[in-house]
């Protein structure tokens, strides 16, 4: 009977953290989504219009039309304080498989700013006019 106990407790001790972890998880993924430009990322409001390279927020996956990465998928992302997430992301290419980490800042609903862990930071200005994908940062 007391073995009985014993392993009732540690089966539903084990579903607690399982059902603690998933809720961990629920919260992973960006907190801005939609298409990003860094062209005049300093200029007022949404941008007119988003030529050149962007930065595309979708679901888990985040895609960048520039340097030597296109595509990453989110590992984890945990807010800091209320504007300031730092995010780890995980990248594949045809050579490398790899993580990467950096901190995003909602400076506003049509500005954030991204500091790299190599040091590097841009600004980028949400796309607008009803571009396809320009959701507001969220929350």
């Amino acid at each position: 009977m007391e073995v009985v106990m014993r392993v009732g407790t540690l089966l539903f001790a084990s579903l607690l953290g399982l059902a603690a972890g998933t809720a961990a998880l629920a919260d992973t993924g960006y907190p801005v989504s939609g298409r990003w430009t860094y062209q005049d990322a300093k200029a007022d409001g949404p941008s007119p219009t988003c030529g050149g390279r962007v930065m595309t927020f979708t679901g888990m996956q985040r895609f960048d039309t520039g340097g030597g990465v296109s595509q990453y998928r989110n590992v984890r992302t945990e807010k800091t304080d209320a504007t300031t997430y730092r995010i780890v992301d995980e990248f594949f290419n045809v050579m490398i498989r790899g993580k990467a980490g950096l901190t995003l800042q909602i400076r506003d609903p049509d500005h954030i700013a991204i500091l790299l862990d190599t040091g590097e930071g841009f600004m980028l200005r949400r796309c607008g006019n009803g571009q396809s994908g320009a959701d507001q940062a969220s929350e």
